[in-house]
């Protein structure tokens, strides 16, 4: 499962840095972590259980952005488990929206990355596949280090819910705080 995650999210980064790199725009590579506290598990033993989950999540993203400092653009992101003894998996694609002022080398934006995409876990009580909605909400702020490379962190809010496999954002829904890096290159 880690080796199709580490392709589709290779194959990800390519395609949404390249689209940046020869578009009027930016592309690039993000890394992030949440922690997910998860409260609905149920061992085979009869037993309710808690199980913290750290994530690690990896993708590629390009956007343009117009005069007014509109960020339009897409991404694709893949997600695991910090723990290796635990199946928490999945990836997510989608656009991305905002608004970015820049004066400088600094740039500030508020960001929208919503899309759709799968999660596979074997967490008891909660083992299985869905397709989930997705949608994240970040403010982030990159410096400028040559007028065709970026650095920038971020921090924000990600959830994510069931859209199939039981009633929607009733079988899978979470909600958790995110923080990462981005690196972009292009034109900002």
């Amino acid at each position: 499962m880690k080796t199709r995650m580490i392709i589709a999210a290779a194959a990800a980064i390519a395609l949404f840095t390249a689209v940046g790199a020869f578009a009027d725009g930016a592309g690039g590579v993000t890394h992030g972590m949440q922690y997910l506290d998860l409260d609905r598990c149920y061992d085979l033993d009869g037993g309710w259980y808690r199980a913290d989950l750290g994530l690690q999540t990896v993708g590629g993203f390009g956007y343009g952005a117009n005069r007014r400092g509109e960020r339009v653009g897409g991404f694709g992101l893949a997600f695991f488990s910090d723990d290796p003894s635990i199946e928490f998996a999945g990836g997510v694609g989608g656009v991305v929206n905002g608004q970015q002022l820049s004066v400088g080398p600094l740039t500030a934006a508020a960001v929208a990355w919503t899309g759709v995409g799968c999660v596979s876990t074997d967490v008891p009580g909660l083992t299985g596949s869905w397709i989930v909605a997705f949608a994240e909400v970040d403010l982030e702020v990159g410096w400028a280090i040559t007028p065709w490379f970026q650095v920038s962190g971020y921090a924000g809010m990600q959830v994510m819910g069931n859209v199939t496999g039981g009633h929607p954002f009733q079988e899978f829904l979470f909600w958790t705080p995110v923080v990462g890096a981005r690196v972009a290159w292009g034109s900002f």
